[in-house]
């Protein structure tokens, strides 16, 4: 019986989950409203760092959607590892984050299209 049917982890598995559970949230959760692949590689998810990359951010989307997912996969780490961390404060401050950065985009978009002569 193989050690992910036992539902037990390898030593590499553990550390590599042992990292991320270290990752503080809100700084993580900082970097995905600014610049989601970055939040993503932070939490050794390369492959979706890539996607969001070279698909312009799910068009915006990833501001969005990334400090969650982020949240989440670093929540779900500590969860699988144990432990004792340090209290990461309210999640309220994601929604204030990201209604924040929706506005500085709508923002930028908007001096964008006067400089360029674009009505919107």
């Amino acid at each position: 019986m193989s050690s992910e049917a036992s539902g037990q982890l390898n030593e590499y598995q553990q550390y590599e989950l042992q990292k991320v559970a270290a990752r503080g949230k809100n700084t993580t959760t900082l970097v995905a409203l600014v610049y989601p692949p970055a939040a993503y590689y932070l939490v050794g998810k390369t492959g979706i760092a890539a996607l969001c990359f070279f698909t312009a951010h799910f068009g915006l989307l990833a501001h969005i959607v990334a400090p969650f997912h982020v949240r989440r996969i670093i929540t779900n780490s500590r969860r699988q590892v144990g432990g004792t961390y340090s209290s990461d404060g309210n999640p309220l401050l994601i929604v204030v984050g990201v209604l924040l950065s929706m506005g500085f985009l709508l923002v930028l978009l908007f001096g964008a299209s006067i400089i360029l002569g674009i009505g919107l």
